[in-house]
């Protein structure tokens, strides 16, 4: 299945140039222009995505035309349907156009790029203007501080802006962050509906696979439990409770890094109303050790629910900005902390390994990036993350594993060439027959890029015992990592945390500062 298993080390760590805008745009126009023939070489290969965005287009305007109510019932239902029809393969199209270029992935987040850059440049020119005309001192320190919030680059321009509107209009509206056991050595623990822990239904009908409570049905098993007591309200309708059903099957410690990848897998299946985070502390005293497995992204909507590890905590982790996400998993470290006794002075110098898929390795890197927070993370291994704009401490043991068709690590709008010394191991997929993109990026395909992983370094390890080549940077790396895991017959106790954040109404918005982005 692979193709390639490769590390890259990229020295000169830079996340965002130092230079000024026109500076940096006359080295970007000018370099652009050296290039010149190898992007002609590539445009070359663009035109069949016409063709795709037509179709698409068509099935938006079938689908448009289906809802027409004079047209009889028969021919809205086969425009419809086949409207639907022409999406799915256009959608299907779309992704294997991507994931046969996978340089456009970059391409197209540095062109949204430059576009917001622009649009800062321009913010800032506006602003330099209009302090020439004030004489109010007052308003001129405003205006100064509000230049001095615009960030200095594209990228962050655009996650702000994001930041910023979606709080003003209120689909951003994470509150207080709440963190409860919900298992303990694979038994689970009985748990109540209430307020964040409460999962609820977006649309005006409950869906129909079982995974939503019909309180309106007496027959249903669920029926007599009725009404959260303090419901959240949706668009003014009161949604039915989601049951609290856990269906995870891996409760067990992983026994290797692989285990830890399906984990993760596994952890995404929970029905509960947040974000589900596995924790295990291995050994005793001295020996006492870590795991913590945490999944990546529940949602992309852009609006905020129960479940943190969404929208509003990627833009947020994307500026620097402590996430929810974040938040609830350094709050459940700290509850097992406490269970195991160790105090709040004695939590450095626990040894903590986190293990991460995308918005999850985002949070490992960000807790092991920050001199702040209770925990000390000191090993990463994170799959399909975009944390590259995240600089890691010397001492931290990471090792980042990327597939050259998973676009999601480019959400960082780092350049290649501005990523740290980190050790990346990149693999090459070969296409499957559908959906490549959802393919590229699943826990599934990163399960089989670990176990590769695994079994070089174990025979590696072998070769070097025997005489051979000496363990590399990427083998030493990973060994240490596995040194983190559960020995044979070593005490061993995982615990299970659910991790819920309250959604702010409307008119208890935090307040929006052009400096932090939100008071949070």
């Amino acid at each position: 299945m692979a193709r390639e298993i490769k590390e890259t080390r990229d020295i000169g760590w830079t996340p965002w140039p130092k230079q000024s805008l026109s500076e940096r745009t006359f080295r970007s126009v000018t370099s652009r222009l050296a290039r010149l023939p190898e992007y002609q070489e590539k445009a070359k290969s663009l035109p069949p995505i016409l063709g795709i965005g037509a179709r698409l287009g068509a099935s938006v305007a079938e689908s448009t035309v289906s809802v027409i109510p004079i047209l009889p019932k028969s021919w809205s239902e086969a425009i419809g349907t086949r409207a639907d029809e022409r999406w799915a393969e256009g959608i299907e199209d779309m992704q294997e156009f991507f994931f046969d270029r996978p340089w456009l992935y970059e391409t197209v987040v540095h062109s949204i790029s430059r576009a917001a850059g622009l649009g800062a440049w321009t913010v800032k020119e506006i602003i330099n203007l209009l302090e020439g005309n004030i004489t109010n001192r007052q308003k001129r320190q405003r205006l100064q501080e509000i230049k001095e919030a615009v960030p200095s680059t594209g990228y962050r321009s655009f996650m702000k802006a994001y930041l910023l509107v979606a709080t003003a209009l209120g689909y951003f509206r994470g509150g207080k962050v709440e963190v409860r056991k919900i298992c303990v050595d694979g038994e689970f623990l009985p748990v109540k509906f209430v307020p964040p822990f409460v999962r609820t239904n977006t649309f005006d009908d409950p869906r129909k696979d079982g995974l939503w409570a019909d309180t309106n049905n007496p027959e249903h098993p669920l029926g007599k439990m009725g009404e959260p007591k303090n419901p959240i309200l949706l668009e003014g309708r009161v949604p039915s409770p989601m049951p609290v059903n856990f269906e995870m099957r891996r409760l067990d410690p992983p026994q290797t890094l692989a285990d830890g990848i399906a984990d993760i897998d596994d952890l995404y299946w929970s029905s509960g109303a947040g974000m589900v985070v596995k924790v295990v502390k291995v050994g005793e005293e001295a020996r006492r050790r870590w795991i913590v497995i945490v999944p990546g992204t529940d949602h992309m909507a852009p609006i905020t629910m129960a479940n943190p590890a969404d929208t509003e905590s990627n833009v947020r982790e994307m500026l620097g900005l402590r996430s929810a996400a974040r938040a609830g998993v350094e709050h459940a470290m700290i509850k097992a902390f406490n269970e195991a006794g160790i105090r709040p002075e004695e939590r450095q110098a626990e040894r903590v390994l986190m293990i991460g898929h995308s918005q999850g390795g985002v949070t490992a890197h960000a807790m092991a990036a920050d001199p702040n927070c209770a925990i000390n993370v000191t090993h990463v291994l994170t799959i399909g993350s975009p944390s590259r704009s995240i600089k890691l401490p010397e001492d931290v043991w990471n090792v980042s594993l990327e597939h050259t068709q998973d676009m999601i690590p480019w959400m960082d709008g780092v350049p290649t060439e501005f990523i740290d010394d980190r050790i990346r191991v990149i693999r090459v997929l070969e296409k499957p027959q559908s959906n490549p993109l959802y393919y590229a990026h699943s826990t599934g395909t990163y399960l089989e890029t670990v176990k590769i992983l695994e079994a070089r370094t174990r025979q590696k390890i072998t070769d070097a015992a025997r005489g051979g080549q000496p363990l590399d940077r990427t083998g030493r790396a990973v060994l240490e990592l596995m040194t983190m895991l559960p020995e044979p017959e070593e005490p061993v106790k995982t615990i299970l945390y659910e991790v819920a954040q309250h959604v702010l109404p409307k008119k208890n918005l935090p307040a929006i500062s052009p400096k932090k982005g939100l008071r949070k």
